[in-house]
């Protein structure tokens, strides 16, 4: 149990009442959440592809044109 004195008490009613107020997420909050998640999934090396320069694939049309006759 919490003691009534314990300064954890103290800022958890501190955040309790940013939340009711709508003031405890703020624009740099949600900045510096997203650049730290960044730098963990980059971190990660985990590759990122970007699809519009990815090769596509070959229409059915195309793939009748490079089939060798029988």
């Amino acid at each position: 149990m919490i003691a009534p004195r314990d300064p954890r008490r103290a800022r958890l009613a501190s955040i309790r009442r940013q939340i009711a107020d709508g003031t405890y997420d703020t624009p740099e909050k949600l900045a510096a959440a997203v650049d730290a998640f960044l730098a963990q999934y980059e971190a990660s090396h985990v590759e990122i592809v970007d699809y519009d320069d990815a090769p596509q694939p070959e229409s059915p049309s195309e793939q009748l044109r490079r089939r060798k006759p029988k």
